[in-house]
């Protein structure tokens, strides 16, 4: 790093998963901000680097946000009925919750595409404005090739699960947040 200019970081550099096509390639530096790591916040967005249920299952994280967005995240859950909970949890009653990503649970088995549709209506209240499925798949991986040609020689891309949900408007006491 160069004082408070911004951060240069090679994440190809010890990349197992590589399958490289040149190796110069892998000293390739990515730039980030010089925002700072542990918390940003700028009016209406936040974000906190913490265990996620810890940070807003809170009391003081209780229908306080206008909106939750997840993404490439909701299949980090070990268990997702706890993720949906903690969503519902900090999500005003009308609140939105946006998610795009994969289902590729990290914990082994998870629920399929319409299992937990049925589990975010049934479960936890929440009203369905959009749900599906891509039908063409978008790189995981960052596979930029320079004048045409792939960084690596195997493809990973996953069909994300896109959705919006709304958060229903219930009796501040029925007991379910």
């Amino acid at each position: 790093r160069d004082g408070d200019g911004p951060l240069v970081v090679h994440p190809f550099l010890a990349d197992p998963m590589a399958n490289e096509v040149h190796s110069d390639r892998r000293f390739d530096g990515v730039t980030l901000s010089h925002a700072p790591p542990h918390h940003v916040s700028g009016g209406r967005v936040s974000y906190t680097v913490a265990d996620f249920v810890e940070a807003y299952a809170r009391p003081s994280a209780k229908s306080r946000y206008g909106a939750a967005c997840t993404c490439f995240f909701l299949d980090t859950a070990t268990d997702v009925y706890e993720y949906a909970a903690t969503i519902k949890h900090s999500l005003l009653p009308g609140g939105v919750w946006a998610n795009v990503g994969p289902l590729q649970w990290h914990s082994g088995a998870g629920p399929a595409t319409d299992e937990l549709r049925e589990i975010v209506e049934a479960e936890f209240g929440f009203e369905v404005l959009e749900w599906e499925v891509d039908v063409y798949p978008v790189e995981y991986r960052h596979d930029e090739g320079g004048g045409g040609e792939p960084r690596y020689t195997r493809y990973e891309g996953y069909r994300p699960l896109r959705f919006v949900l709304r958060r229903g408007v219930v009796a501040a006491d029925d007991g379910n947040d």
